[in-house]
């Protein structure tokens, strides 16, 4: 899957080769053929967390990885309950 985050081209791609404990690594915005690699070992029920995490960095690639890890996982509770609570169809 490819998209566009703060106007930079990334491939999304399932990863069974990262190394373990490792949920997802992002390219720098500068490299050429960009891409945003989640573990093939994530569960469904982490995914979107750990999806909007790398593109937080892809986006904002200058803020700390505590800052994105919190942004993230606040992201992902909003968005899913938005989805139980049928405000948001995805």
């Amino acid at each position: 899957m490819r998209f566009t985050i703060n106007g930079k081209r990334y491939e999304l791609e399932l990863d069974a080769d990262l190394p373990p404990g490792t949920r997802g690594l992002c390219d720098a915005p500068t490299r050429s053929h960009k891409k945003i690699k989640v573990s093939a070992r994530v569960k469904p029920d982490e995914m979107l967390e750990v999806v909007l995490h790398e593109c937080l960095h892809a986006a904002l690639w200058s803020i700390s990885e505590e800052d994105v890890d919190h942004t993230a996982r606040d992201l992902a509770k909003v968005i899913k309950r938005l989805v139980k609570e049928g405000l948001l169809d995805v």
